[in-house]
């Protein structure tokens, strides 16, 4: 992945300049996010479970595909500085009657019981850029910021939890992590009215209550309708890999993908 943009990278600065690529203040997309596939695994331990691993599309029925609203942008201080911000959404449940017994923090779910369940996740981005080489043609940045994920998950029906038997109980896990990213940035105008943007993010951390990686890439491509308006398509890909060491510890793995359709706005 890294070798595909850097030759990206360097075969935009070898072609010769044709339109200018864009330095507007400000700069706003707002469109849909439509995920072609999500897959999610949790695993987790308790001072009652040795290790628990669950598929959340396999074991609850979760639906790998779903649509978001989602928003990106910019304000730039000079041509050199700016502020970048993004935020999108994975809401996703399921009902499902399970065909075997499934642990979920700390209570069971007995096989043929029917098991309501939803995973709701908020992303919002605040990064800063610094254009480090700026052309005719060409603009690459890098940055660094947060990515905060919110993520909230649970599962509702029959279970037994401390040897006595619930009906109709919830059990849900609730976190919000704070990620810091690095960031990479091209833009690359191909003609005075189309621009096509790869963005790649970033982090690897181990500090007191979180360990684990994140990787965003982002490619797209918009055409300018009017002086101030564009049309934008695109693509993006996550991973995620994210242990929480609170009440236990918790390991989300996640992979996400899916296109996106917007109209950007500038000035």
């Amino acid at each position: 992945m890294r070798s595909l943009i850097a030759a990206t990278g360097l075969l935009c600065l070898s072609l010769p300049a044709m339109a200018e690529v864009e330095t507007e203040k400000f700069k706003l997309d707002l469109g849909g996010y439509l995920v072609a596939h999500h897959s999610t695994q949790l695993f987790f331990t308790s001072q009652y479970l040795a290790g628990v691993n669950l598929d959340l599309q396999d074991d609850f029925g979760m639906e790998t595909q779903t649509r978001s609203i989602r928003l990106d942008g910019h304000y730039r201080f000079n041509p050199k500085h700016k502020m970048e911000f993004s935020y999108y959404r994975l809401h996703t449940g399921s009902s499902k009657v399970t065909d075997r017994d499934i642990d979920f923090l700390d209570v069971t779910f007995s096989a043929g019981a029917r098991i309501d369940s939803y995973l709701k996740m908020d992303i919002y981005k605040l990064n800063y850029a610094y254009s480090f080489y700026h052309t005719d043609k060409v603009e690459l940045s890098t940055g660094i910021g947060l990515h905060m994920i919110k993520t909230a998950s649970g599962v509702s029906g029959d279970f037994t939890a401390d040897g006595e038997y619930v009906v109709g109980g919830t059990e849900s896990i609730n976190f919000l992590a704070p990620l810091p990213v690095l960031g990479f940035k091209m833009i690359y105008s191909a003609t005075d009215k189309i621009n096509v943007i790869g963005a790649l993010d970033y982090f690897g951390l181990d500090i007191k209550d979180f360990s684990g990686y994140f990787t965003d890439l982002r490619i797209a491509s918009e055409y300018a309708v009017l002086d101030n308006f564009s049309v934008g398509a695109g693509l993006n890909f996550t991973v995620l890999d994210l242990a929480v060491k609170k009440e236990g510890k918790l390991k989300v793995s996640q992979g996400v993908s899916g296109a996106m359709v917007y109209l950007s706005y500038r000035y």
